[in-house]
């Protein structure tokens, strides 16, 4: 049996410690941010890999590349850079892989989605046979809408009240004419014309309809509904083609009400839907208020919205919103 050195023996015992001591090599944690997850050809995307780690190594040690439309077509080399700004072109959802490799050569992904908005080719206009007027259309994710406001009717001044006497009619926003471009208001009643049934055509051009509130959440789902991308992405001239203005509704106690709780001008935007009201006060006198379905649109102007005081019975106002109405479906 050959004999060691007492050196050797000690350099073999301490080896095989450290062996049966060392963990199995990890691959990186690879960990990515990008901001904002919408935009278009203009866009500047911010792709932040700062938050990669590996379990053994320092972090200068790893390396990252981009595969920017998820094709496994690698876009840029492996760098130690971890901060990219990128523009894309093209329309749609786009995926974003990024890859992380350490220096023992173990590798991990991850991968987020950003989309991209173009133009929308699908325009066109609606011509009302019941008076003439026209208004612009667009095709968004299926669904034909109005991208104006409805002002089908008669208008009203603010003191007189909305009622079923087989004559439409609407507000002024301000209770003036120089505003009434931006369409109609219509309290809810009106809107459906006297019919309680989601989808019912009310006041809309034959052909077209009050929305029901999953019609909107489909056809818009894939934009930014309220925060800073709203007004680029949805109002006049925006890639969407939406064209919304900012010129909220009306609420009073009474028409012509001294206390109108109007307005949201630059601020906000509902529109009716035709789902079933909501029962959610119930005053000492036994009456139920009905609220109904609206669809709001918030800016990130800020804004103020005066609310009826629900814990101490206060009187609930009543609203008049505008109309987008939707093409049935054939």
């Amino acid at each position: 049996m050959p004999r060691f050195p007492t050196r050797v023996l000690v350099s073999i015992v301490i080896g095989l410690i450290l062996s049966a001591c060392q963990k199995d090599n990890l691959p990186p944690i690879s960990l990515f941010t990008v901001s904002p997850h919408q935009g278009d050809s203009l866009t500047v995307f911010y792709f932040d890999a700062r938050e990669t780690f590996d379990p053994e190594s320092p972090d200068f040690g790893i390396q990252i590349r981009w595969d920017w439309d998820g094709d496994s077509n690698w876009d840029t080399e492996y760098a130690q850079q971890k901060e990219y700004a990128e523009r894309f072109k093209g329309q749609g959802q786009r995926i974003i892989i990024m890859e992380a490799v350490d220096p023992h050569g173990l590798i991990s992904q991850s991968r987020d989605t950003i989309y991209l908005y173009e133009d929308n080719p699908f325009l066109d206009t609606l011509t009302d046979p019941r008076d003439g007027q026209k208004y612009s259309t667009a095709r968004i994710n299926g669904y034909w809408i109005m991208t104006d406001n409805l002002s089908y009717g008669m208008l009203l001044p603010d003191s007189i009240a909305q009622t079923n006497n087989e004559q439409v009619e609407y507000y002024g926003f301000m209770n003036s004419q120089d505003n009434l471009a931006y369409g109609g208001l219509y309290t809810w009643d009106e809107a459906l014309d006297y019919e309680y049934k989601p989808g019912l055509q009310g006041i809309c051009p034959p052909g077209w309809h009050i929305p029901e509130v999953y019609e909107w959440e489909k056809a818009l789902a894939i934009f930014p509904l309220s925060g800073i991308g709203l007004n680029y992405y949805m109002g006049p001239d925006s890639p969407s083609g939406f064209n919304l203005n900012f010129y909220g509704m009306m609420n009073f106690i009474t028409p012509g009400d001294s206390t109108l709780g109007y307005y949201y001008e630059g601020t906000a935007v509902a529109y009716w839907c035709s789902d079933k009201p909501i029962k959610i006060l119930q005053d000492p006198d036994e009456y139920i208020q009905r609220i109904v379905f609206q669809k709001y649109f918030w800016s990130i102007v800020p804004h103020l919205y005066k609310h009826s005081d629900y814990n101490n019975h206060e009187p609930i106002y009543t609203y008049a919103s505008y109309i987008r109405c939707f093409k049935d479906k054939t």
